[in-house]
């Protein structure tokens, strides 16, 4: 395997586990070693790809904003009246179909908490 596929490889497994300790036990409760642990890694290669705890939160959260921005635009483009755009249900269901296209994890940093 190539060293920048068996890289990104490496970096979702980290993500993934992040997410998993994320919603299972909430990100306050969740370490490094937790992450680490779980993605079966070292701590090296954790330190490779990521700084701290909040940059793997911020990577998540920044690749499930890609995916809802992607749903959204799917959904915009495709052939529809403009009268069925301009419906606020059509927008709801949109933006819902978004959302489940985005990770949650509950216990996640709100903006000012650490």
């Amino acid at each position: 395997m190539a060293v920048q596929l068996r890289a990104e490889v490496t970096r979702q497994a980290i993500m993934e586990a992040a997410v998993d300790q994320f919603n299972g036990i909430g990100y306050g409760n969740t370490t490094l070693a937790d992450i680490i642990s779980r993605a079966g890694i070292t701590k090296g290669a954790f330190y490779y790809h990521f700084d701290t705890k909040e940059s793997v939160a911020a990577a998540v959260i920044e690749e499930a904003e890609g995916r809802k921005s992607a749903a959204i635009c799917a959904a915009i483009s495709t052939p529809t009246t403009s009268r069925r755009r301009a419906s606020p249900r059509f927008w709801v269901r949109t933006c819902s179909r978004a959302r489940s296209a985005t990770t949650s994890a509950p216990g996640w940093p709100r903006s000012g908490a650490s």
